[in-house]
């Protein structure tokens, strides 16, 4: 999905705030998202609630042996129950499975506690205001079970509701509970705390969901001003026409170049087509660009990839920063490059037989002559390059080589197609 219809989601969703399900797309990155923070706490909440529950034999011991007798392996069933559901919970990915997890333990607690103090009523009549703080405290205990934690809230809302059907019934239903008449306000009161946890959960989750949303949009009105800042940069360091670094980006390379090389060897090439100027007078500027093109074209890939970095020098000149170059293999690139261009066999208009040329000036800095500046290797390619025109052209040029270099065989030029190459 692009950008725009994600963001047109967002707005969507926004426009109506909802404890419920978003879009399909949304919803897979807000459960991505919340996830793995979520199930931790998920985890460590049953697995506190687990403990709860058995730290209740203490209030059944003081009820009495025969009551501490009765609920200490239902009390540990529940509390067994609460501790797998927390291992279960790390590999859970579907809803109506964590829901699952989170009702039928709290559910099954909710019986243990209740029928622990319905045998406590039993052994002692007496119990019958203990019974109902219990009940109190059970769902004050779902409650912060609930709302502490970030459950789904599909999950709050059935084990919440659950429990508001299951107090009642319970307290009516054990055998030994006292009338119904007796224990109607703490009922009441218990069953207005459920209710309440499912207000505020859905508040909440209506909440975390919203705050989504607006942190999603954030992220993508700052990529969009990233890739923007981003074009802004490459406009601004790129000669358009050729796809390389412009000037004023190649002077900031060299520089950085020069300061970062330690002891490494350098090579610079400067590359100017051979009568442009009169070229463009004769085949016109369209046409002229288009060879600009081609010929950038064939620079770029006759240099070594990932390594050297191209650059247009002047209208018709370009510049080459090699790292890590040999005194040879810097010859040798510049010669290859040379007969890339003779293999376009561009015809130069007006002139049969002529075709469009390079010339190549090289200069190359030694690792351990740290005391030549880039500004001194830059002037040596440029005399070198004044020398390859002074011998006729079509020539490279290494300064400071003394030796007569023949170049490398001539290539035969096959029939030029613009574009075909």
């Amino acid at each position: 999905m692009s950008t725009e219809n994600l963001r047109s989601e967002i707005d969507t969703e926004l426009q109506r705030p909802s404890p419920w399900a978003f879009a399909p797309l949304l919803e897979a990155q807000y459960r991505a998202r919340n996830n793995m923070a979520r199930r931790g706490r998920l985890m460590a909440a049953m697995a506190i609630a687990g403990v709860v529950v058995v730290a209740g034999l203490g209030t059944d011991w003081l009820a009495g042996a025969p009551v501490f007798k009765a609920a200490i392996m239902p009390r540990i069933g529940a509390a067994m129950a609460f501790l797998l559901a927390a291992l279960a919970l790390q590999r859970v990915r579907q809803v109506w499975l964590e829901t699952l997890l989170l009702a039928v333990p709290t559910l099954a607690a909710l019986g243990v506690i209740l029928l622990a103090n319905d045998l406590a009523i039993a052994h002692d009549p007496a119990c019958v205001q203990y019974f109902d703080r219990v009940m109190l405290g059970a769902a004050i205990g779902i409650m912060a079970l609930l709302l502490l934690p970030t459950w789904r809230f599909s999950a709050v809302l059935l084990t919440s509701g659950s429990a508001l059907l299951a107090l009642p019934l319970l307290a009516v239903l054990l055998p030994h509970a006292p009338p119904p008449a007796l224990h109607l306000t703490p009922v009441a009161l218990a069953d207005s705390l459920l209710l309440l946890t499912m207000l505020v959960a859905m508040r909440m989750e209506s909440a975390r969901r919203t705050l989504f949303l607006h942190g999603l949009r954030g992220e993508l009105s700052g990529v969009a001003l990233d890739q923007a800042n981003a074009e802004v940069l490459r406009l601004s360091t790129t000669d358009t026409l050729t796809g390389f670094s412009n000037r004023r980006h190649f002077d900031a390379e060299i520089v950085r170049l020069w300061r970062d090389r330690g002891r490494a060897d350098v090579g610079i090439a400067l590359i100017e087509i051979d009568g442009f100027s009169d070229y463009i007078e004769r085949a016109g500027s369209t046409e002229a660009d288009n060879t600009l093109r081609e010929i950038s074209r064939v620079v770029g890939t006759g240099l070594r990839q990932d390594w050297d970095r191209p650059a247009r020098w002047q209208d018709a000149a370009f510049a080459a920063l090699l790292p890590s170059v040999g005194r040879e293999e810097l010859y040798l690139v510049g010669e290859r490059l040379r007969q890339a261009v003779a293999q376009l066999a561009i015809p130069y208009p007006g002139q049969p037989g002529r075709f469009v040329s390079i010339s190549v000036g090289l200069s190359w800095c030694a690792g351990a002559s740290g005391h030549m500046t880039a500004a001194q290797a830059l002037q040596d390619a440029d005399a070198a390059l004044f020398a390859a025109k002074s011998l006729g052209c079509n020539k490279v040029v290494l300064a400071g080589d003394t030796s007569v270099r023949t170049g490398a065989p001539e290539v035969e030029a096959a029939p030029y197609q613009r574009g075909s190459w």
